[in-house]
């Protein structure tokens, strides 16, 4: 699949009600559940989709977790780590769609529900249209800036030799862009010639908490690949 850029926020996390399921106070519940959300997507609605389901602090019994959708669409649900947590799964395009809902069906609970609207960039360029190992180079994408200290955006380049490095940019942008300094460039002693770049948009999200149970996201959108040279 190729590669880059995801833009990610939550709309929503919430619960809502579970028909024909005996109901369980959920203040009872002498359990943290703790419940990890991973979206990464690209232009073409290309989604790998991942929950992560298991108790705080080291607890060894597994969550009585029933299933886990996304956009309706059922996930794979396999125990992990020793059967003290679950991981459901999902690989599969989906028509094209402003956000993404996840649902985690705890036996004898609400559903836990999270919502992704996404908001991808699908074109960018390199400023100077070249990228320079002595000079450095400039890359602007169509989209919102990077607003947030929990957003990353990494520059994939691959050379000519098929060496590959990854070039990481955390925090707040002025707009949407930003430079990358030639020492960066000099590391990894690209070869001249032919490359391509591609952009990833990484965000990590702490959702709202529950009274019994915690939510974490981790969300990426991938662009397609741009071929450009590599110059002194």
């Amino acid at each position: 699949m190729k590669n880059i850029l995801l833009y990610v926020f939550v709309v929503s996390a919430f619960a809502s009600c579970a028909p024909k399921k005996p109901k369980t106070v959920v203040e009872n519940y002498d359990k943290t559940l703790l419940v990890n959300y991973y979206l990464r997507t690209d232009k073409t609605n290309f989604v790998r989709g991942e929950m992560y389901a298991y108790h705080e602090g080291g607890d060894t019994i597994l969550p009585n977790i029933e299933s886990g959708t996304l956009q309706g669409e059922k996930m794979s649900q396999s125990k992990i780590n020793n059967n003290t947590a679950w991981r459901m799964q999902i690989n599969e395009e989906f028509p094209e769609a402003s956000e993404f809902k996840f649902v985690l069906n705890h036996a004898g609970y609400q559903p836990i529900e999270a919502i992704f609207e996404t908001n991808p960039i699908k074109k960018f360029s390199i400023k100077e249209g070249e990228l320079s190992i002595s000079k450095g180079f400039t890359v602007n994408w169509d989209g919102p800036r990077i607003s947030s200290q929990n957003e990353t955006m990494i520059i994939v380049i691959t050379d000519s030799k098929r060496q590959s490095a990854s070039l990481n940019r955390i925090g707040e942008t002025a707009g949407s862009g930003f430079s990358v300094d030639p020492i960066q460039l000099q590391y990894y002693n690209f070869a001249k010639g032919p490359a391509t770049i591609s952009l990833v948009r990484k965000t990590m999200i702490d959702l709202p908490v529950s009274s019994y149970y915690k939510q974490r996201a981790e969300v990426e959108y991938y662009t397609d690949d741009l071929t450009i040279n590599i110059v002194d």
